[in-house]
């Protein structure tokens, strides 16, 4: 099972709440998943948005005609209560695409990394070819995490700061006095299963840069008898880049004696109770 097939099933369920209009969902080629107006997911959407937005309208000049009551507010309460419910489904699963997108990539490094493991751990020779190999698809798999980030980096600040709103907003409750013990558990709930999704997503998406990593760190282990002409270029360029970025950033964030940067900073001037 790839990771187009898993996430299939939350796709479907974004789209029957009229939310992530993508065509070619049930395809099993993700080639054929794109965004097209004219499609019937699109259309789904953007009657579901029109139609709410009419009856409320509707419903609000009936309200004011006929006044306001329990019987009157059935109408408009079922749309807002599948409003929320969209909402509310939008903001708990975009924190599960992020996880399943890091989960996915670091996957990749998983596999690179186990591949590498045995040569490391055992005495055999690799071939050039293999290392070769190995060099191809950790670059590719880079790439790919270079392209992920520069479209989910705009989701994952959105999460990061509606679960900060969100611990914010019961922390403030905690302070509040509450009669019912029920609305005590319900607040401590919420804020511990936010605090924890919170946890899972920050937690997810720093393991890609750790596993990431892991690769250098078996080839280290393997003995340098074994290396070969393609597993040695690819450490001399390494060392090669990290030489060139150590000069060019020599003389940075260093201050020199009797600059005019020196003497920017104000040192800040003594309490009366230190003295």
């Amino acid at each position: 099972m790839n990771f187009h097939t898993t996430i299939r099933p939350i796709l479907v369920i974004f789209l029957l709440f009229g939310q992530f209009p993508l065509y070619g969902i049930l395809y099993r080629k993700p080639s054929q998943w794109h965004l097209r107006w004219f499609s019937f997911q699109t259309v789904l959407c953007l009657v579901l948005v029109l139609v709410g937005c009419f009856l409320c309208f509707v419903e609000y000049d009936r309200l004011v005609v006929i006044g306001v009551n329990a019987d009157n507010l059935i109408g408009p309460l079922f749309y807002v209560d599948y409003a929320n419910t969209a909402l509310t489904m939008a903001w708990t699963v975009q924190d599960v695409l992020i996880i399943m997108i890091s989960d996915s990539i670091a996957d990749y490094f998983g596999r690179i990394n186990a591949r590498i493991q045995f040569y490391s751990t055992v005495q055999v020779i690799a071939r050039e070819k293999f290392w070769s190999e190995i060099h191809s698809d950790y670059v590719m798999v880079c790439e790919l995490l270079e392209h992920a980030m520069s479209i989910c980096s705009p989701l994952l600040v959105v999460s990061c700061g509606t679960n900060l709103y969100l611990i914010c907003y019961q922390l403030f409750h905690l302070f509040e006095s509450e009669k019912f013990i029920i609305k005590t558990v319900f607040t401590y709930y919420s804020l511990f299963f936010v605090i924890l999704r919170t946890f899972l997503t920050l937690y997810q998406c720093s393991a890609v840069h750790e596993v990431a990593r892991k690769p250098l760190k078996l080839c280290r282990r393997v003995p340098t008898a074994n290396w070969c002409e393609e597993m040695l270029g690819a450490v001399i360029t390494y060392e090669l880049v990290m030489l060139h970025f150590a000069q060019s950033t020599a003389n940075q964030g260093i201050v020199g004696e009797c600059s005019k940067e020196e003497f920017l900073f104000e040192p800040k001037t003594q309490s009366r109770g230190d003295i």
